[in-house]
């Protein structure tokens, strides 16, 4: 044992003090000796206050240790100076696990810290609910998210709706759901998912938030190319025979008009020619329309680069410069800061400029004083955001909820493709796009690219 020593001393120390307390015994009782009585009886005392001393510093040292674990002191020092009291033994224990408790404890604080990081920088938004109804945001994607204070109550985050409040508080642990979280950049669907823990006597949920809008997006988008597949497939097979048969008829009712002299059979044929004419164009048109919907289909993968937002807005007035004059719309662009850049595909993301700024060109053609604007800028969230707005009527509400789907459109002479193909290119860059009205009136789209 590791009081070996220790206990030898002590032990030795307690056997020469019963000798001479013995020794005085004798002295006082059989002799009368009073002076070798009083020195005998001086040494007894030393060796008691000695031996007091001893076991008193023992009991110090453990009592010094106890406090320093109890406190997670472990920056005390246990080594002694004195030699032959027995005490090397037992401050080298003491130092050894206090050696021990300080290497646990660094351990622990670097798994702390590493499980505090991975906890800080995980993608997923991670918050903890008390039971009294206290929000903690426990990571930065947490707070990118609600964009709350770190502690608050529950209430607080009545801004997102009552739904997803509604969802905080009945979710149970092991439990998924699907809420969607209003927002000031739009809203977005939010898979929680909820667990349990127990810290301090308390119950405590661990809520994790998932925006699951760009899952939600490309399956619904390759909803639309498989739709569309099929049905430009299935059109395609049936009207490219049509368009080619009606088109030998028309060559040969032709050559057969020229050869008849006979001034009915004449008239039959032109209004034949005319029938087959009509069917031919007809069916040239439908193979046109349907062309152009393959395009939904055909959008290449963005191949990235830096591009300056300002370069890039000059490019996409100068390209609808003499179409917008023509209709006397003005057209003006700020970029804040002016050298922001983005990394996003310069054909494919000035090809969904083109396309806003047509359809706010035909919003914008019937107002007073038409007129377009380009912006970008930074938002809270560090993304940026490009948006083309309008002065016209703005969007109907009830339309809202059916922009982005394929061939759906309000113009007479629309394809209903526009704003189908600028959300495919934005979600080809893992952006998003919103839609809605500015509080002055007209419409306003704005692309968010990371």
């Amino acid at each position: 044992m590791v009081w070996n020593r220790f206990d030898i001393v002590v032990g030795i120390r307690l056997v020469f003090l019963i000798a001479t307390l013995t020794l005085l015994v004798w002295l006082f009782v059989w002799t009368d000796y009073f002076a070798a009585s009083l020195v005998i009886g001086t040494f007894a005392a030393v060796q008691g206050w000695s031996l007091f001393r001893a076991v008193r510093r023992t009991n110090e040292e453990l009592a010094r240790f106890m406090l320093s674990v109890r406190h997670d002191d472990f920056s005390q020092n246990f080594e002694t100076t004195r030699k032959g009291q027995g005490f090397e033994e037992l401050t080298a224990s003491f130092s050894d696990l206090m050696n021990r408790l300080r290497l646990r404890r660094s351990a622990d604080a670097e798994v702390a810290s590493t499980l505090g990081t991975l906890v800080e920088h995980v993608p997923v938004a991670l918050i903890r609910l008390s039971s009294n109804g206290r929000v903690e945001l426990l990571n930065s994607a947490s707070r990118r998210l609600l964009g709350a204070a770190q502690t608050g109550s529950i209430d607080d985050l009545a801004a997102f709706g009552e739904g997803f409040i509604g969802i905080l508080r009945s979710i149970r642990a092991g439990e998924e759901r699907v809420v969607k979280l209003v927002g000031e950049s739009g809203d977005r669907h939010i898979k929680a998912s909820a667990t349990e823990i127990i810290s301090s006597g308390a119950s405590h949920k661990i809520i994790s938030l998932q925006s699951i809008d760009d899952e939600l997006a490309q399956a619904q988008l390759g909803a639309w190319h498989d739709l569309v597949r099929v049905l430009t497939h299935e059109m395609m097979n049936s009207l490219t025979p049509v368009a080619s048969l009606s088109g030998t008829a028309v060559d040969l009712v032709s050559d057969l008009k020229d050869k008849v002299s006979d001034p009915d059979l004449k008239h039959d044929a032109d209004e034949v020619l005319t029938a087959i004419e009509t069917l031919h164009r007809r069916s040239r048109g439908l193979i046109d329309f349907v062309e152009s919907y393959k395009r939904l289909t055909r959008v290449p993968a963005p191949r990235v680069r830096m591009i300056d937002i300002g370069k890039l807005f000059s490019q996409c007035a100068n390209l609808t410069e003499t179409d917008l004059k023509e209709q006397g719309i003005s057209l003006d662009a700020s970029v804040i800061p002016s050298s922001l850049q983005v990394s996003a595909d310069p054909d494919l993301l000035e090809q969904a400029l083109l396309n806003l700024i047509l359809n706010a060109a035909d919003a914008a053609k019937g107002a007073a004083n038409p007129h377009i604007n380009l912006g970008a800028g930074l938002d809270s969230d560090g993304y940026t955001v490009i948006s083309v707005s309008d002065n016209g009527p703005g969007f109907d509400p009830k339309t809202l909820d059916h922009v982005f789907v394929p061939f759906y459109t309000t113009k007479p002479t629309g394809s209903g493709i526009g704003l189908s193909l600028t959300r495919q290119i934005a979600l080809s860059h893992r952006g998003r796009i919103k839609i809605g009205n500015r509080p002055g009136g007209g419409a306003k789209v704005s692309i968010s690219l990371s």
